[in-house]
This record gives structure tokens, C-alpha cells and sequence, in this order.
């Protein structure tokens, strides 16, 4: 059970970010971990495994 203070992660998310061109890379943050771009019409998509509270997802265009 999870406690009334913990907030669960989120998993097997795919995330869309609109772009003007596709990033050099999108890395979710703190792991550094570079994902998968799937970029189509100004869209780049990225599947997320799991997303903790305080992670981010760092684009770099």
C-alpha cells in the first residue's frame, strides 16, 4: 500500500512534445538516460518506462 504522504511513479508513458525541428537529443533527467526521438509534423515523441516525481525530460534542439 502506498502511504497518504508518497506520490507512486508513473509508467510506460509516451510523451509528446511539439518542436520546431527534431531535438538532438531528449534525455530524461537525473538517470541521463537518452530516449528514443519518433519526430513526425513538427511532434517528437518519446516512450517513458517510468517517470518519479522529480524527473524531467530534458530537450536539447
Amino acid at each position: 500500500a502506498i502511504g497518504y504522504d508518497e506520490i507512486p511513479s508513473l509508467k510506460d508513458l509516451t510523451v509528446s512534445i511539439r518542436t520546431a525541428k527534431k531535438p538532438a537529443k531528449i534525455v530524461l533527467q537525473p538517470e541521463g538516460k537518452e530516449l528514443k526521438i519518433d519526430y513526425q509534423n513538427g511532434v517528437s515523441k518519446v516512450g517513458v518506462s517510468e517517470l518519479a516525481i522529480h524527473s524531467i525530460l530534458e530537450v536539447v534542439l
